[in-house]
């Protein structure tokens, strides 16, 4: 029997998405490492190493 995740504690600070503007504004070399998600979503491309360094 498995048991399904129901997701994130109701105050847990990462439910929203990152506010990529404000990120990029904050750390300018972070906007060559924003990519698009299959369904059309702004994301950092944590793949690429450099990329989520960047985003620390």
């Amino acid at each position: 029997m498995t048991t399904q995740k129901t997701g994130l504690h109701p105050r847990n600070r990462h439910h929203n998405r990152y506010d990529l503007a404000a990120l990029c504004e904050a750390c300018p070399t972070l906007s060559d490492f924003i990519t698009l998600n299959p369904v059309g979503e702004q994301t950092i491309n944590f793949g690429r190493p450099a990329g989520g360094k960047n985003a620390e």
